[in-house]
């Protein structure tokens, strides 16, 4: 007879796949993991909790899809990249609005002193 125990006599673990309808809450909170990635804020939680993903309906198991990881070092390297392009690119565009006055007086009394 079949009592549904284990050896030890204790309940066996059933894990159960919740159904979670897309909404636009879950693509906020993906763009916001996202976004953390990018500022790479506690990105190796992220890394192994995607690693661990053993598809849908089935329970998380260690390593499953290391091959993810790739992904998120990728991820993470053109989002520097671009972040690091998009903050020089600004901080020069300041700099060249800040130093137009100056320049432009400087052009000015050399053309003045060379007449």
């Amino acid at each position: 007879m079949h009592t549904g125990m284990d050896a030890l006599g204790a309940m066996p673990r059933v894990y159960v796949a919740l159904v979670i309808p897309l909404t636009a809450a879950l693509c906020v909170q993906a763009m916001l993991s996202l976004f953390e990635l990018t500022t790479m804020d506690n990105w190796p939680t992220f890394m192994h909790t995607g690693m661990d993903s053993s598809g849908v309906g089935f329970q998380p198991q260690t390593n499953a899809a290391s091959s993810y990881s790739l992904f998120f070092v990728v991820f993470i390297c053109v989002s520097a990249f671009f972040l690091t392009r998009a903050f020089i690119g600004v901080f020069i565009k300041q700099v060249r609005l800040s130093w137009t006055p100056v320049l432009t007086l400087a052009v000015n009394s050399v053309h003045c002193d060379g007449v």
